[in-house]
């Protein structure tokens, strides 16, 4: 993992910005502290755990980007 998609740039197309992967647990603490946030429930374990290599793709495959940076 990359990051995750956290913003975009309304007044470009294409422009997104992301959290870092070395930032994305600090990010979900600092969310769970958050009371706006209490209805957003964050697992302490990944649902694709105990699934095959082809069944975790097929499971985040909508949610997989391409970044290309220069």
């Amino acid at each position: 993992m990359i990051g995750i998609l956290s913003a975009r740039e309304t007044k470009s197309q294409g422009a997104v910005f992301a959290v870092q992967s070395k930032y994305i647990y600090d990010a979900a603490e600092e969310i769970k502290k958050n009371k706006l946030y209490d209805s957003v429930k964050i697992p302490s374990k990944s649902s694709i755990n105990n699934l095959s290599k082809i069944q975790q793709v097929e499971r985040i495959q909508d949610y997989i980007f391409m970044v290309k940076g220069d």
